[in-house]
């Protein structure tokens, strides 16, 4: 796993299904990532259809209300060197998982 596409949302199961479905068509030889949609007191359905749709989408409830719950959730889910915040309303391109792995892997680090 070289990165982990972590995704907070609240009552926005449209725009999330349509994220998720840009992730789906991220590049076939870009790097492996997970995905983890962590749902801030959803009652939209937003949880039932990521499960329908998206049964490898790793899903989880904080325990903490609110957007920071939501992130830090997701955040210690993930299996990950690299955490990807993306909001539920994103539309990213085909290369966009792998432009982020990239650019930090090729990051010139100064101490």
């Amino acid at each position: 796993m070289q990165a982990s596409v972590l995704i907070p949302t609240r009552n926005r199961r449209d725009s999330l299904l349509r994220t998720l479905r840009a992730l789906r068509s991220q590049r076939a030889d870009g790097p492996r990532f997970e995905i983890i949609v962590s749902f801030d007191r959803c009652a939209d359905g937003s949880a039932e259809a990521v499960a329908r749709e998206f049964p490898d989408v790793r899903t989880l409830i904080p325990s903490a209300p609110g957007p920071s719950g939501a992130f830090n959730a997701a955040a210690r889910a993930a299996a990950g060197p690299l955490f990807i915040f993306l909001d539920d309303d994103m539309d990213p391109v085909p290369d966009f998982v792998g432009a982020h792995v990239r650019a930090h892997r090729d990051a010139v680090v100064f101490v």
